[in-house]
């Protein structure tokens, strides 16, 4: 009886580490896939959005059209990652571009590429910066909350071109 202990133990651990092994290797091959598919959506272009145009200069001015009624806050992200926080309304005065109930209703938005500044994070610590300061894609991104999963909320994003350089 001892015997078929050491020969078969051995054999069920091994039968066992190669059904974990497989299950583990097709999990894994899901879940990138799952974020990669979240990543996407999150970076597509939607439409709703309309821009004076896609591809902006130093210095240009931007200007949003938004549908009414559209998602409640608003962030921009960068080309090297930065999410911008301009407007949310559980954050404070000073994260947001005007009162709640006048944001609702606006149908238009104007910025300043040279001048617009918001919140980021870096390294755990809020600052302000300026948001458009390099040469790359940015992400104009809308949701009635903008830290929940994209499934979990209402958005709107778009992607827009932006050169660090005058026309």
């Amino acid at each position: 009886m001892n015997n078929i202990r050491h020969i078969m133990l051995p054999l069920i651990i091994m039968m066992f580490l190669t059904a974990c092994d497989s299950g583990k290797d097709a999990a894994t091959v899901v879940s990138v896939n799952n974020a990669s598919n979240k990543l996407d959506k999150v970076l597509h272009d939607d439409g709703i959005l309309k821009f004076n145009s896609k591809k902006i200069y130093k210095g240009d001015k931007l200007l949003i059209s938004l549908p009414v009624p559209h998602p409640k806050e608003l962030a921009i992200k960068a080309p090297d990652g930065n999410w911008f926080y301009l407007h949310v309304e559980n954050e404070g005065a000073s994260e947001m571009l005007m009162p709640k109930e006048q944001f609702a209703v606006l149908t238009k938005l104007d910025f300043d590429t040279s001048k617009l500044e918001a919140r980021f994070w870096d390294d755990g610590k809020a600052k302000r910066g300026k948001v458009f300061t390099k040469t790359g894609k940015y992400l104009i991104y809308m949701a009635n909350n903008l830290e929940t999963e994209v499934d979990n909320t209402l958005f709107f994003s778009s992607v827009i071109q932006y050169t660090d350089t005058n026309k």
